[in-house]
């Protein structure tokens, strides 16, 4: 029963989406590294994140606008002033962006559920480390983010970017659970040409 519900829903989705009109693909790149007190920006901390999306229903002419997106991330932070560095890996949708657009400036708010499937240079060593409790590969993630841009014209949009995720299994100051994220630059392609 649940087999043939996933394929139910695997077919809408596909027929949806295939006569979806606004289409368009996303590149972001920024800096990754826990959020709190003790790792201000300026100090080491922190990885290069980038991530890849591509998504329906975005249409810029509009003053308000919704669109539906599916991304690939890579997101983590550093430690030990920087020597050493965890890097996850997630894939994820973002269900809820609004946007407002006026006189081709863009405000946008989303927020996005993601699944963890890997992560590099995590060892049993890490686990010393205050920063880290173990990371299991099934972790979801949940997050939010805001971009501030401008329609260069109808199909090319570049964005000042600010991206967070909850990570539910990292330890930070014996708290569990964390913000990993920071600020980037995002260029938005709107499709077709």
């Amino acid at each position: 029963k649940g087999v043939d519900a996933m394929r139910i829903l695997a077919f809408c989705l596909i027929f949806f989406f295939a006569n979806a009109e606004a289409y368009f693909a996303s590149a972001s790149i920024q800096d990754s590294r826990i959020q709190k007190k003790a790792n201000h920006f300026y100090k080491p901390g922190g990885i290069c994140g980038f991530s890849l999306e591509g998504g329906f229903f975005n249409e810029p002419q509009n003053i308000v606008d919704y669109k539906l997106s599916f991304e690939l991330k890579r997101f983590g932070y550093s430690y030990s002033d920087g020597d050493e560095s965890v890097s996850l890996w997630s894939v994820g949708i973002k269900p809820l962006t609004w946007s407002i657009t006026y006189f081709n400036v863009m405000l946008e708010m989303y927020g996005s559920l993601a699944y963890v499937f890997t992560a590099s240079n995590v060892d049993e060593d890490m686990e010393k480390d205050y920063l880290y409790h173990p990371l299991k590969a099934s972790s979801y993630v949940y997050g939010y983010g805001y971009r501030l841009g401008y329609n260069i014209n109808k199909h090319i949009l570049v964005a000042l970017k600010m991206d967070y995720q909850w990570v539910p299994n990292l330890e930070i100051d014996k708290y569990d659970g964390g913000f990993i994220g920071g600020w980037g630059l995002s260029v938005q392609w709107n499709l077709p040409w």
